[in-house]
């Protein structure tokens, strides 16, 4: 098991977030803090700041799949969500003071 996995799994269970059953069909889906900064903003329909973003990942489950390798992903994803919001990529925006909450401009990006 991953560093990061192992990390994931240690937040979730401070957090006292259950974690979801592992999948039935081999491994789960791996994916980028890209991908999962995404996901979670398509699904979430509100602006949300880079750790109400992580924590999500975690009690979804998606936080223990990612790709990244990385020593603290969510220090990962937080550098994501600041530099696609500055440069206008991916169709995420920022906005207000700390902690900037991020948003999807369209549900299509």
């Amino acid at each position: 098991m991953s560093k990061t996995k192992r990390r994931a799994k240690a937040q979730a269970k401070a957090l006292g977030i259950p974690l979801p059953p592992p999948e039935a069909k081999g491994q789960p889906e791996r994916l980028s803090v890209r991908q999962i900064a995404l996901k979670i903003l398509r699904g979430a329909g509100k602006p949300m700041s880079a750790h109400e973003i992580w924590q999500e990942a975690i009690r979804t489950g998606l936080a223990a799949n990612t790709t990244s390798t990385a020593e603290r992903p969510e220090n990962a994803l937080s550098g994501f969500l600041y530099n696609a919001a500055h440069e206008h990529k991916h169709g995420i925006s920022g906005a207000g003071e700390f902690p900037v909450r991020y948003t999807l401009a369209s549900p299509q990006a």
